[in-house]
C-alpha cells in the first residue's frame, strides 16, 4: 500500500557531511513538472547525439540528474566561493558542485533515484511475482478416475 503521508511535501535537508565536512543541501521534493523538465533535458541529448554515439545514454542520465538537482536545491550549508565566503545557490554553482563525483553520486542516490521508485508497504498478503499470494487454495475438484 502506498502511504501518501510518507512522501515529502516540503523542502528537506540531505546531509552530505560524509562526503565533505559540514556540507548539506536543502531540496524541494521532485514533482511532475520538475521531472518533465529534466526528461526534456535528457531528450535533448538524444536528439543531438550522432548515430552510433555510445555515450548518449550516460550523458542523458547525467543530464537528467543535473536538471533535477539544479531545480531542487534551494539552500545549502558548507559551500564556499573562491574568497572563502558562503557561495550563493545558482545553477552554475550547483553544476560546479555536481562536478565532484562523490557529491554527484550521493545526490543521484539520495535525491534523484528515489523519484523513480515508489516504496509500498509490504505485508504478509502481498502478491508473489507469479501472481499468487503464496498460500495454496484448497482443492475442490474430485480426483480423475
Amino acid at each position: 500500500m502506498l502511504k501518501l503521508g510518507a512522501l515529502p511535501r516540503e523542502p528537506y535537508w540531505i546531509d552530505l557531511s560524509s562526503v565533505a565536512e559540514g556540507l548539506r543541501v536543502k531540496v524541494r521534493p521532485i514533482d511532475p513538472v520538475a521531472m518533465a523538465l529534466a526528461r526534456r533535458e535528457a531528450a535533448e541529448v538524444f536528439s543531438e547525439a550522432e548515430e552510433g554515439d555510445q555515450t548518449a545514454n550516460t550523458r542523458a542520465g547525467v543530464g537528467l540528474v543535473r536538471a533535477l538537482v539544479r531545480n531542487g536545491i534551494v539552500e545549502w550549508e558548507g559551500v564556499a566561493d573562491e574568497k572563502d565566503q558562503p557561495a550563493q545557490v545558482t545553477p552554475d554553482n550547483i553544476d560546479r558542485l555536481l562536478g565532484l563525483c562523490p557529491i554527484y553520486d550521493r545526490l543521484d542516490r539520495d535525491y534523484a533515484t528515489p523519484a523513480f521508485t515508489v516504496d509500498t508497504e509490504k505485508n504478509g498478503s502481498s502478491s508473489l511475482p507469479g501472481g499468487t499470494t503464496g498460500t495454496e487454495a484448497p482443492t475442490t475438484a474430485e480426483p480423475a478416475a
